[in-house]
């Protein structure tokens, strides 16, 4: 937030829903006096009891939804990587997805990168808009765009300490 950041996902899998939950309530205050929406990811369940600006979907929740899990008040945003799960995240009325990893990355060692001309190709077809994620550092804003993009988000490496 000090950094000018005005979207934040919380991320934490390894909390319990309950301690989740509650760290998210603290977030969302921070959040809002900050000037900055907040987003909850996972289940759409976390939402429960917490005004949250939006949801931020994991790619396994794409097969078991059949509708939007959350109102066209609330920003939906869809984890991708690969072109049916772009389709199946246009399909439930995102608002945006990220799609990743585009380059290594700490977070999903394992993870094959798409790289920047396969990025740009799943970009240009895409109908929702695309943030690029996986091994962004300052500076990739820039060529993310260059691909079509919105812009990046990331976990760690966007901002100088």
């Amino acid at each position: 937030l000090a950094c000018g950041a005005r979207l934040i996902v919380f991320r934490a899998p390894s909390l319990s829903l309950q301690a989740y939950r509650a760290e998210a309530a603290g977030l969302l205050r921070q959040c809002h006096a900050a000037g900055a929406r907040l987003m909850l990811h996972g289940d759409p369940a976390v939402l429960a009891g917490i005004a949250a600006d939006g949801l931020h979907l994991p790619a396994r929740y794409l097969s078991l939804l059949e509708l939007r899990p959350v109102p066209s008040s609330v920003f939906l945003a869809v984890s991708t990587h690969d072109r049916d799960e772009l389709v199946q995240a246009e399909r439930l009325g995102a608002d945006f997805v990220t799609l990743s990893p585009v380059a290594a990355t700490a977070t999903h060692p394992g993870a094959a990168p798409l790289g920047w001309e396969q990025f740009a190709v799943l970009v240009e077809r895409a109908t929702v808009p695309v943030f690029a994620l996986g091994g962004m550092r300052d500076g990739d804003a820039v060529l993310a765009r260059k691909c079509g993009a919105q812009g990046v988000a990331g976990i760690r490496g966007l901002f100088a300490d």
